[in-house]
């Protein structure tokens, strides 16, 4: 009812706090996506619904997912019916931002979130609004360095891509957009 998943980490401000749960969790096993994003966006599209219909708005919700590897499950279905039921709802195109942050290079995770990024709205004829932006971080702080730096335009791109478009034509970490 109050259209928030159970678990996760929300309102983390300081960076001490991402410090301490960096320190916390260790990843293992597959990498259930689909799953936990559903859980997060199944109860806030049903509060949306419900907000829009009493002629209220709800806060935006941006979703940061940090992941190390290729989704083990079907993402892809949860964002495009995220995306479908936005747009039915005709929600503000700021309303709903997920935010893929690819951390480490294991073989294929940066095609597949590029393809979250970049080719979900061709695969619903008449197309889906554009609620997905990814940023790759191999390590080190520069090329030079044998990764692709997060810096903070990267960081910029990615949280706010998805919800303010002249930010999602720009490139990510250094890398040129295939668009």
């Amino acid at each position: 009812s109050e259209g928030v998943a159970a678990g996760g980490y929300r309102r983390v401000k300081r960076a001490t706090t991402v410090a301490e749960i960096f320190e916390s969790v260790r990843p293992q096993g597959g990498t259930p996506t689909g799953i936990r994003v559903h859980n997060i966006l199944k109860p806030y599209l049903a509060k949306l619904e419900n907000e829009m219909a009493q002629g209220r708005e709800l806060k935006p919700l941006n979703l940061i997912v940090l992941t190390h590897g290729v989704p083990s499950d079907d993402v892809e279905s949860v964002l495009i019916s995220a995306a479908k039921k936005l747009d039915k709802l005709d929600a503000p195109p700021f309303q709903v931002g997920v935010q893929f942050f690819q951390v480490g290079n294991e073989e294929g995770a940066k095609e597949a979130l590029g393809e979250l990024d970049d080719g979900l709205s061709e695969k619903v004829e008449g197309g889906v609004r554009d609620i997905v932006d990814t940023v790759t971080w191999t390590g080190g702080r520069s090329s030079s360095e044998c990764g692709i730096g997060l810096t903070g335009e990267g960081i910029l791109n990615a949280v706010l891509g998805a919800v303010v478009k002249r930010l999602d034509r720009r490139p990510a970490s250094g890398e040129v957009r295939r668009r």
